[in-house]
């Protein structure tokens, strides 16, 4: 499936959000629970961190089902998974509340009933499910730092990447379906097309051994360039980060 790797600091994440709020095409899918939770964000079934009475444990977050609006901007992005929604693509699906794995979305699936109005909001669990083509998937992780001793005693969650002592830039992830199942909308191929192009002229392509492709946005590169560790899902990046110049500082 087509998909951005790349790093981002809490100094770089402007850009970001002013690029997607300033887009017509792109909405924001948001928690309109009203109840601020501070977790919503977290990927569903990902192993997480917990912290009850000050003990750290391991266990497996299910998907909660809530209420969801779309919005057309957005103050900031929280670390975490977001949903976007490439309207032009059509309306997102009204996923039923079903625990089971979700199948296919489209002409080849179910036959998912559209929400009625994203605007307005609906309830249902986080996610689309795969195929479904008006779905972008952002992961945005802007921490580096490690937990504080408070944070670790007051936090319900922590991440395992900044359970250690030192610095650490954790990738994230822009994704959709593209052309994995079916035909991708050519409306959606021309809007990812016009996104990658943004990201390559506003952050620095690294290059690996493997002919992947990462980028780095200004201020995460630097504190890469500085040495500051990184994880970029096992691929050896260090050349790359070594060889790469910021064209934004020259």
């Amino acid at each position: 499936m087509p998909a951005l790797s790349f790093f981002i600091d809490e100094h770089d994440l402007r850009l970001l959000v002013d690029r997607l709020n300033a887009d017509p095409e792109i909405a924001c899918i948001v928690s309109d629970d009203g109840d601020g939770h501070e977790d919503s964000n977290l990927p569903p079934g990902v192993r997480v961190h917990r912290v009850p009475g000050g003990n750290l444990e391991l266990e497996i977050e299910q998907p909660r089902v809530q209420r969801w609006k779309a919005v057309r901007t957005v103050d900031t992005l929280a670390d975490g998974m977001h949903s976007l929604w490439h309207i032009p693509a059509g309306p997102l699906p009204l996923i039923d509340i079903n625990p089971d794995p979700r199948p296919l979305i489209g002409p080849e699936g179910p036959g998912y009933p559209p929400i009625p109005d994203a605007w307005a909001g609906w309830i249902g669990p986080p996610g689309f499910g795969s195929g479904c083509h008006p779905w972008i998937r952002l992961e945005v992780w802007t921490r580096h730092q490690p937990y504080t001793r408070q944070e670790r005693k007051v936090l319900r969650r922590l991440n395992a990447f900044w359970l250690n002592n030192a610095d650490m830039l954790v990738v994230s992830n822009l994704e959709w379906t593209g052309s994995h199942f079916r035909p991708a909308p050519p409306q959606t191929q021309r809007w990812w097309n016009r996104m990658k192009g943004w990201v390559d002229r506003k952050a620095v392509r690294l290059n690996t051994h493997a002919n992947v492709s990462f980028w780095a946005f200004p201020s995460a590169f630097r504190k890469l360039k500085d040495g500051m560790q990184y994880y970029s899902r096992n691929f050896d990046l260090d050349d790359a980060i070594r060889g790469a110049k910021n064209p934004q500082s020259t």
